[in-house]
């Protein structure tokens, strides 16, 4: 397998209507390309021997000293990452197993392919075959593990609860307009696996993890929910997110047991947690190539968050009066499908109020929203551009794109210009109709500006950027 160089933006020819989208993509292909699993890894390990290299780890590692070597793979970049490793160290693996979103066949691994963003039985499944795998592992053995975006829901062993309706909290959570920080909070404290549960199954083995952040701000116990990081979230606080968004009566499940997180300190004493990619990996070779097309280049934020449609028309904003100039952002935002209409108090809501209309306010903004979303699709990236799209001034390019190249559908986001506003206008195709009803995709489908690069490895959260002339 060797590195990715050809071109990562597969519709580069057909988005190339100005010299300004020329070089924005050129920009976002730079990003893409240094964030390539395999050139990440090759950067980090070396093998020589039985002796094995991490950059920034103090000593190295003599695969002799133990007796079996596992490997697991967890996440959108597992299949890639197990395929190097795999050609790195050969029959020094004893065994190995691999959940990604897609797979094939290695010599040494066991490749799996589960589902993303909902969990489910497969995953459910393939996670008891990791934690089999594993146990009476001692301290002779060498624990390898892969971890990535998408582990939250790949990585999958929730506690008392079905998949059933661990999805339904994991969908509520995110319709309601959970941050990941308060999603991740919550399935780590209904998962018998994630929240440092990892680093307790496999103790006292030594451990070294690999973590690709997808996360805004890189809190590696946040990065799939932190399967091999001692969680600093309690109990309280996931039973607090839950009761701010109303999700356990909303998913019928209000007698369900929330676990404490492993706090002992011995347990993670043998893990060695190395950061190897964050999305400050592509935006600094994103700003690199700008400057090398002659733009003033700034890495504004790499934990941007916020709602998706309003945050293009920020961005956007903060551009006046720049000329030449290349505005970087990581992160990740939020589509929110239900207006919040009141927050919640400490006082007892009035049962006449709620009476008069038939039940929860909430439920009945729910029932519309999904009356009048349910055949929308999208994600939050596309919407961030198509939020911003009838506002940009002619001097200017948005992007927005998922490093993983899928955001929620088959493209990765959408570049979008006056250019491109000004043919919706002649298909009269109506910016705000489909903006309010969450169905960006089939906008840019059928105007143009979806950018494309089938699913990618390495997730390192969304990218965003303002170009101008």
């Amino acid at each position: 397998m060797e590195t990715n160089e050809m071109p990562i933006i597969k519709n580069i020819d057909e988005l190339v209507l100005t010299d300004l989208r020329r070089d924005a993509l050129t920009i976002l292909e730079a990003g893409y390309q240094a964030i390539v699993t395999e050139r990440v890894i090759n950067e980090h390990v070396s093998i020589d021997g039985n002796i094995m290299r991490v950059k920034n780890k103090a000593a190295d590692i003599n695969l002799s000293d133990y007796k079996r070597v596992f490997f697991i793979g967890i996440g959108k970049c597992a299949f890639d990452a197990g395929a190097v490793f795999e050609k790195m160290l050969g029959d020094k693996i004893t065994d190995g197993i691999i959940i990604d979103v897609k797979g094939g066949v290695l010599k040494k691994l066991r490749s799996h392919v589960g589902t993303h963003p909902l969990p489910s039985e497969e995953n459910v499944a393939v996670t008891r075959s990791i934690v089999d795998l594993l146990k009476g592992t001692t301290e002779e053995d060498l624990i390898m593990v892969v971890i990535s975006g998408g582990g939250s829901s790949l990585l999958c062993l929730p506690h008392e609860l079905n998949c059933e309706t661990l999805s339904r909290f994991t969908e509520e959570l995110m319709r309601r307009g959970a941050t990941i920080a308060e999603l991740n909070t919550v399935r780590k404290h209904l998962s018998e696996i994630q929240g440092g549960q990892f680093a307790k199954l496999v103790y006292p083995s030594p451990m070294i993890a690999f973590i690709f952040s997808d996360v805004p701000g890189n809190d590696i116990g946040m990065i799939a929910s932190g399967p091999t990081v001692m969680d600093e979230t309690t109990k309280e606080d996931a039973e607090n997110i839950l009761a701010k968004y109303d999700v356990l009566k909303a998913c019928a499940a209000p007698d369900c047991e929330i676990l404490e997180t492993p706090k002992e300190r011995k347990y993670f004493e043998n893990v060695e947690n190395m950061l190897i990619l964050t999305n400050l990996n592509a935006l600094v070779a994103m700003q690199a190539k700008a400057r090398e097309l002659g733009y003033m280049a700034t890495i504004a934020s790499d934990s941007l968050e916020g709602e998706a449609r309003e945050i293009g028309v920020k961005l956007v904003a903060k551009m006046k009066g720049k000329r030449k100039t290349c505005m970087l952002y990581g992160g990740e935002t939020i589509v929110t499908f239900e207006k919040k209409i009141k927050e919640k108090s400490n006082e007892k809501p009035d049962e006449k109020d709620e009476d008069s209309i038939g039940g929860n306010v909430g439920e009945k903004i729910e029932e519309k929203s999904e009356e009048k979303n349910k055949n929308a699709q999208g994600g939050r990236n596309q919407e961030a551009s198509l939020g911003v799209l009838a506002t940009i001034p002619p001097d200017l390019v948005f992007v927005a794109a998922a490093s993983d190249g899928w955001d929620n559908t088959d493209v990765a986001g959408a570049i979008c210009d006056s250019v491109l506003f000004e043919e919706a206008k002649r298909l009269s195709v109506d910016v705000n109709e489909y903006l309010d009803a969450h169905n960006s995709y089939d906008f840019f489908k059928k105007v143009g500006g979806h950018i494309k690069t089938g699913r990618m490895g390495s997730n390192v959260s969304d990218l965003y950027f303002v170009l101008s002339n």
